[in-house]
């Protein structure tokens, strides 16, 4: 957990019910002020990650650290 805000965000992805052709539901977290940013994508490859993450970090900042479940999304050398 972080001790301020924009120090440690969690992030996932979850596949949902067919909305159109977005499928999959991007979620960031940050531990310490419990701010969410989630954004809807028709995938959940590296490109998707880093759209939702520009949105992200546009809207609340960017974060000292990120945890992810070391996805292949996560992996990625994009």
């Amino acid at each position: 957990r972080g001790l301020k805000a924009l120090q440690i965000w969690q992030t996932d992805v979850t596949h949902i019910p067919e909305f159109g052709r977005l499928k999959y539901v991007h979620v960031s977290i940050d531990t310490f002020s419990s701010a969410m940013w989630a954004t809807a994508h028709t995938g959940e490859k590296g490109r998707d990650v880093i759209a939702h993450w520009k949105l992200a970090f546009s809207v609340l900042g960017v974060p000292a650290s990120v945890k992810t479940d070391n996805g292949p999304a996560y992996a990625s050398e994009k």
